[in-house]
């Protein structure tokens, strides 16, 4: 071993995105499901569009067929739904505080096999299934190098609140191919945000690799549609009027737009320190009022969800009964901002 290699045991070579990407190929109708759903969020995040966008699905892939089964459900109630643009939340890679089960992606059998190419074939695969239902794709951005392999199927991802300060990843963000959220740190440091956002936003050199696998050297034009993402804090909630307002003021006087999407799970769901299911319908009850008084900030919303209600390997998620009662709610509430805006 030279010294310039990294200590690696079971070193597996995977195959290059390009192949890949040939082994799950978009059709005509996919790649429109992709493009149609990058192209609705940034009119929504532009204001052009003023439906709401609404992310949701399980934290991290765990359970394929009940995932499908939950995409499949979204699918046909989409036309329920006028104002709500939807897109489907499928976490390949799972960030952890500490230790613990790191996605579907990087350990599909789930016992530390750790078989990146099975994971990265299995949720291509998954991916091109929810886009054949007709429903956009999104994830968030981990490691960037993964990226390759499921860029040209995703309408939308974010960087997550502990990977927020790595420069390589808020320089990725400005590379990426779509629209990027930014989530605040776990400690709701704002600034931090608004710092990233300044990079994303920015042009950046980035080192990365082509879908050869080709390592490649180059400038990036800067992501003009990233945005924030509020998702709490250690200590509780940040999904309230003065913190929408507080975060749009920094925005401002960045010289950046004045947009947030809201994620009801993670710190904004807590009960007495603990994630729960009635704090994301308490945290999205409470987003669904501000929006109703024709607060123009708020662009989305993200939720974890499945079928079933409960606690998944990683998180406890949202059944379909409370899901359709959220999605009925913000969809009457965007109806009575826009009411509220044709008053003024």
């Amino acid at each position: 071993m030279h010294g310039s290699e990294m200590l690696l045991e079971r070193a597996q070579r995977l195959p290059t995105p390009l192949e890949m990407r040939e082994r799950f190929p978009l059709n005509p109708e996919t790649a429109m499901v992709v493009e149609g759903g990058k192209e609705d969020l940034i009119e929504i995040l532009t204001g052009r569009d003023n439906r709401l966008s609404v992310v949701l699905g399980p934290c991290g892939l765990s359970h394929i067929n009940e995932t499908l089964d939950f995409a499949e459900t979204l699918a046909k109630a989409q036309g329920d739904f006028p104002h709500l643009q939807m897109i489907m939340r499928l976490n390949g890679e799972k960030p952890r505080t500490a230790v613990g089960w790191g996605g579907m992606l990087v350990d599909p059998d789930m016992n530390g096999s750790m078989d990146v190419a099975k994971g990265i074939a299995t949720v291509r695969d998954m991916y091109t299934s929810v886009l054949g239902m007709g429903l956009p794709v999104s994830a968030e951005m981990l490691d960037p190098n993964l990226s390759p392999f499921l860029s040209d199927l995703m309408s939308f991802n974010w960087v997550g609140a502990r990977n927020i300060e790595d420069q390589n990843t808020r320089r990725a963000a400005s590379a990426s191919p779509m629209p990027v959220g930014l989530k605040n740190p776990t400690n709701g440091h704002l600034p931090t945000l608004v710092n990233a956002l300044k990079v994303a936003s920015a042009p950046n050199a980035v080192l990365t690799t082509d879908v050869t696998g080709r390592p490649i050297f180059g400038r990036t034009p800067g992501n003009a549609n990233s945005v924030a993402i509020l998702r709490g804090t250690e200590m509780g909630p940040n999904c309230d009027e003065d913190s929408i307002a507080s975060l749009a003021l920094l925005l401002g006087n960045a010289g950046l737009p004045q947009r947030v999407i809201i994620d009801a799970a993670h710190g904004n769901c807590l009960d007495n320190g603990k994630k729960s299911v009635p704090g994301q319908v308490r945290a999205l009850t409470q987003t669904a009022k501000i929006i109703g008084t024709g607060n123009q900030i708020v662009r989305g919303v993200m939720l974890e969800a499945m079928l079933q209600e409960g606690q998944t390997i990683t998180d406890p998620v949202m059944g379909i009964e409370n899901v359709m009662h959220c999605l009925e709610m913000l969809n009457n509430s965007v109806e009575k901002r826009r009411n509220v805006n044709l008053e003024v």
